[in-house]
């Protein structure tokens, strides 16, 4: 063997060894990812759960029964049912056999980007809803002080059914 020869085969070595060194450690980095993901997106299906809960206690309130508030929570609730549905795939048990380990992580990696983005969606719905909530109390309590103020200022007849303008205000306040 001449001199090039071995440089050759020294060069090739290292590049094999090389290629293998980053071929383990992005096989490592992917296993690292799959069990933290495993815990993450089961904290994000804990999340949807208590967002589920809040979706219907809000469907019980009668003053926020209008169109639009109903329509945003059907937009949070199918968009929450949607993103559960693909958590729960991902956060069953890693499978017992390596290769199949290997596909749970690269799928579930692939998959992170597209609930990364579903959970940015439904950080704008819920903003939404709030808005359209904070919209509804602000229409009510112009209602109420709407009503309030014509009870203050109607007369006050003899028989003592009307306001007291001074005793009903300072009750209010």
């Amino acid at each position: 063997m001449s001199g090039f020869e071995v440089i050759g085969l020294i060069a090739s070595a290292s590049q094999l060894i090389r290629y293998t060194g980053e071929i383990i450690d992005y096989t490592r980095s992917i296993f690292i990812f799959l069990k933290g993901s495993t815990r993450r997106f089961s904290q994000h299906r804990e999340h949807l759960e208590a967002l589920i809960l809040a979706v219907e206690a809000i469907r019980q309130t009668p003053l926020l029964q209008t169109q639009l508030i109903q329509h945003h929570l059907g937009v949070l609730l199918r968009r929450t049912e949607n993103l559960r549905a693909v958590l729960r795939r991902y956060t069953i048990d890693l499978p017992q056999k390596l290769l199949k380990r290997f596909r749970a992580a690269l799928s579930a990696q692939k998959a992170q980007e597209q609930i990364l983005k579903d959970l940015s969606a439904l950080e704008r719905d819920k903003s939404n809803l709030l808005l359209c909530i904070t919209s509804s109390y602000g229409v009510t309590l112009e209602k109420i002080k709407r009503t309030m103020d014509s009870k203050l200022m109607a007369p006050k007849n003899d028989a003592g059914s009307g306001w007291d303008s001074k005793s009903s205000s300072s009750r209010i306040l």
